[in-house]
C-alpha cells in the first residue's frame, strides 16, 4: 500500500470493525456519521445508512484501500476546465485546508468552504450547494446544454493510471439492489 503512517491508520481505523466480524449494516451509521456535518438533513442521514448498508464488505474494503493510493496532486496544474472546489468545514476526509491548497494549483480554480457541510455536502445545506454551484457555473456555462460538451472539449484524454478495480471483473458483488451491467 502506497504512503505512510497516515495511509495505513485511514485503512486500518475503516476495516478494524469489518476485522473484528462486524458487518456494514453494523457499522453503517458510524461511517455516515463521520461523512455528515453537524446539522445533516434526517432523510438523507436515513438514505445514507441505508446505502451504506448494502454496500458488499468486499467492494467496501476494495474502495477503502483504492483510496490512499490516489495522488494525482502532480497533475493538478495540467488541469484546463473551469474548476470549483468544495469544501465542508466539517470534512474530515477531504479537509477544507486541503481543499484550498489543491484549488491554489489549479489554474483559475475557485473555492469555497461549506459552513455546515461534512464530507455528504448536500446533507448540510443542500441550498448553499447548489446556489454556490449555480453561480460557479454561470459565467463559465452560459447555455448549459453546452456543458458536457464544453467539459469533453476541453478535457485532455489519458489512460487511467489508477490502481483500483474494475468492480465489474473483479468478482466483487455491487451492493444489493446495485445496478448489474
Amino acid at each position: 500500500m502506497p504512503g505512510g503512517d497516515f495511509q495505513q491508520k485511514f485503512v486500518d481505523d475503516r476495516l478494524r470493525p469489518l476485522d473484528g466480524g462486524r458487518s456494514l449494516a453494523d457499522i453503517a451509521a458510524g461511517i455516515v456519521d463521520g461523512l455528515l456535518g453537524p446539522l445533516p438533513d434526517p432523510d438523507c442521514r436515513a438514505r445514507a445508512i441505508a446505502v451504506m448498508s448494502a454496500v458488499h464488505a468486499d467492494t467496501y474494503r476494495a474502495a477503502v484501500r483504492c483510496l490512499v493510493g490516489f495522488d494525482e496532486r502532480a497533475n493538478l496544474p495540467a488541469i484546463r476546465v473551469p474548476v470549483l472546489c468544495l469544501a465542508g468545514a466539517h470534512d474530515r476526509n477531504a479537509p477544507a485546508e486541503m481543499m484550498a491548497r489543491m484549488a491554489g494549483k489549479i489554474k483559475g480554480a475557485a473555492y469555497h468552504c461549506l459552513p455546515t457541510a461534512g464530507h455528504l455536502a448536500e446533507s448540510g445545506g443542500a441550498g448553499r450547494l447548489q446556489c454556490r454551484r449555480s453561480r460557479f457555473s454561470a459565467p463559465h456555462f452560459p447555455n448549459r446544454s453546452g456543458l458536457a460538451e464544453a467539459i469533453h472539449a476541453r478535457a485532455r484524454p489519458r489512460q487511467n493510471r489508477y490502481r483500483c478495480p474494475d468492480f465489474r471483473s473483479s468478482g466483487i458483488p455491487p451492493a444489493r439492489g446495485a445496478m448489474r451491467r
